[in-house]
């Protein structure tokens, strides 16, 4: 999680998934963006920030103000092949995703295993 301390994951809609037993992932924003990798997170403060302080989820959280922005889904594309390649390696993968062994989240999703057998 790139903001523990807000706990977004545990907001999200996957951790309704991960509350039945089912290993999950939620993809997020980083601090570095192309074409700003040596900006020292100026470009995430100043427009990340901005926008879920100024924008998001209030009246003015409108697509032509995301239209407008330079390079606009240069961020959602990066995400998108994070996804893509994550997604592939758990399909290829031998086993089922795990829990860490020190999550409580582990023990549903053992629960769960146990009913499947």
């Amino acid at each position: 999680d790139i903001e523990p301390l807000q706990g977004l994951f545990f907001r999200s809609d996957q951790y309704s998934f991960a509350k039945k037993g089912v290993a999950c992932l939620k993809l997020t924003h980083g601090h570095n963006y192309e074409g700003h990798e040596d900006d020292d997170g100026a470009y995430f403060n100043q427009t990340v920030l901005a926008y879920n302080r100024e924008r998001y989820h209030q009246v003015n959280d409108d697509f032509a103000y995301i239209q407008n922005q330079t390079n606009p889904y240069v961020g959602g594309i990066q995400e998108v092949r994070v996804a893509i390649r994550v997604l592939y390696s758990l399909l290829q993968a031998k086993e089922r995703p795990r829990w860490k062994e020190t999550l409580e989240l582990r023990n549903i999703q053992l629960r769960t295993l146990e009913r499947e057998i």
